[in-house]
């Protein structure tokens, strides 16, 4: 049985877009690269992303080089390349319906108008993956401002709560890995 898992970010790629609310799913996944110890950064251009590889490489943490709206064709060369099961696929991604700083993890949902699960299921032929929602909408914007808000850069207060938020959303990760049975992860810090 293969045991690899794609933990993938979305976001738009450009400095412009780095620190917007949109793009917190790539930023939790650049966090956890550093958290987990997995390899440096490497661009991949036939995968269409940046990739990072646990030590016994089960893990495969990746960023995608395209913009939100195009994931699928990189989660589904991803899934092709590695021979990663469409089950052991967690695609990390912001939510407008989440109130910061909550999140969730569902399995085989729809899209709730997301356009970049909008890609991939359309890519997968399959909604039959994981989704790590977190949620990106300041308590005080109703859900329609909320729309607004996701090409906006994060408030300062927010910016300073995000690495506490990515902790505990990386310690209830793991523990959902490990009762799936697909865990490797490695535990060591990286010492900068």
């Amino acid at each position: 049985m293969n045991k690899k898992i794609l933990l993938i970010g979305l976001g738009n790629p450009g400095l412009p877009y780095q620190r917007n609310r949109h793009n917190i799913g790539a930023l939790f996944i650049d966090w956890l690269q550093n958290e987990w110890a997995t390899s440096p950064w490497k661009q991949s251009k036939k995968n269409l992303s940046w990739l990072s590889f646990s030590a016994d490489n089960s893990i495969i943490l990746a960023r995608p080089l395209t913009y939100m709206n195009e994931s699928g064709q990189v989660v589904g060369q991803l899934k092709k390349f590695y021979k990663v099961p469409l089950r052991n696929i967690i695609v990390v991604h912001d939510d407008t319906d989440l109130i910061f700083p909550n999140f969730k993890l569902g399995f085989n949902h729809g899209s709730a108008g997301h356009k970049g699960i909008e890609s991939i299921m359309s890519h997968l032929k399959s909604k039959g993956f994981f989704r790590l929602r977190l949620g990106v909408r300041p308590e005080s914007a109703s859900q329609k401002k909320a729309l607004d808000l996701v090409l906006k850069n994060f408030s300062k207060p927010e910016e300073e709560q995000l690495e506490h938020t990515f902790a505990v959303i990386k310690d209830y990760l793991e523990e959902k890995l490990k009762e799936l049975s697909i865990s490797s992860l490695q535990k060591s810090k990286r010492i900068v």
